[in-house]
């Protein structure tokens, strides 16, 4: 056998680290790594055996390392963390120059987001029997001090199996925890401060506004970004549904997650740009370009029959 040939095999070997460090879960991981190797691909074609073997292995790897884990936990809870104190500030800065309506907003949704992200809890453990009040205090303090989008990415990205008794899989619970964040906070907080900032004198204007604007539009994408991915790429709804779900490509997951971060992000600075505009320049342009919006997104799930599934 050449060094060339030696070689090759050492690389596909040891690509299989890199690709679970970028997973949530060892079957994801290993269904990129098969796809990613046609030599891999044949193998599990051939020996029904070959792709189980992989995921055992996969598993056990996990076990020993969580550095993926690790990484995408401590992401979802520095994003959220940092949009929490920007905001902080922001209404700090918004008491000091007079302009407390924007400020009273600004709590208004925060609170709001805490308020319905205590209802999850309080429905998701309500079944439980064994260790509920642990349970319950360990989300309430999460929810409290605002680091509950990290803990929710670390249940996800550990593979935390639905406890006994809970109405939602870590997944599902994830996924609607953050769209209470992105309905509640994440955009009506990112539209009402671009609405400061076009507002606001040219003292008033501060640099730290600007950051914490950009700080919610990343924090906005990536709640979007981590509800369709987690969903999208969950082994178990890929199966349940396949025709909804695995748009997601089994090789060049990283890359994905990036572009879908960067598209999300954007989208939401966009959006929320256009609609501060619109709001400073006619409110009731805003109503009609609202309900515009909602009208043909919600024509085109109709013509999907979406709604009917």
């Amino acid at each position: 056998m050449s060094k060339s040939s030696i070689g090759i095999q050492l690389r596909i070997g040891k690509s299989l680290v890199m690709l679970l460090m970028t997973n949530t879960n060892s079957g994801e991981a290993t269904n990129e790594y098969v796809f990613k190797y046609p030599a891999l691909e044949e193998l599990a074609a051939k020996y029904r055996w070959f792709k189980p073997m992989l995921v055992a292995i996969a598993e056990a790897l996990m076990r020993g390392s969580r550095y993926g884990v690790k990484a995408r936990a401590a992401v979802g809870g520095a994003v959220s963390t940092s949009d929490v104190v920007s905001d902080g500030v922001v209404v700090a800065e918004y008491f000091r120059t007079g302009r407390t309506g924007f400020a009273y907003a600004l709590l208004a949704m925060v609170g709001t987001n805490m308020l319905f992200n205590l209802l999850i809890t309080f429905v998701q453990t309500r079944g439980i029997k064994k260790g509920r009040a642990r349970k319950v205090a360990l989300e309430v303090a999460a929810t409290l001090t605002c680091t509950k989008p990290g803990l929710d990415a670390w249940k996800v990205a550990s593979g935390a199996k639905q406890q006994q008794g809970a109405v939602f899989s870590p997944v599902v619970e994830m996924a609607g925890a953050k769209a209470v964040e992105v309905a509640a906070e994440g955009v009506p907080g990112l539209v009402l401060q671009l609405v400061a900032v076009l507002m606001s004198s040219s003292e008033d204007r501060s640099i730290l506004a600007l950051l914490s604007v950009a700080i919610s539009a990343a924090s906005t994408g990536l709640a979007g970004t981590s509800i369709f991915y987690d969903t999208d790429t969950d082994p178990g709804q890929r199966a349940r549904n396949p025709k909804w779900y695995g748009l997601v490509p089994d090789q060049g997951r990283g890359k994905a997650y990036a572009v879908i971060l960067a598209m999300c992000s954007l989208q939401a600075l966009t959006k929320g740009s256009a609609m501060a505009l619109l709001a400073v320049t006619n409110s009731d342009w805003l109503r009609a370009y609202i309900a515009i919006d909602l009208g043909i997104y919600v024509c085109y799930k109709l013509v999907r029959r979406e709604y009917l599934k």
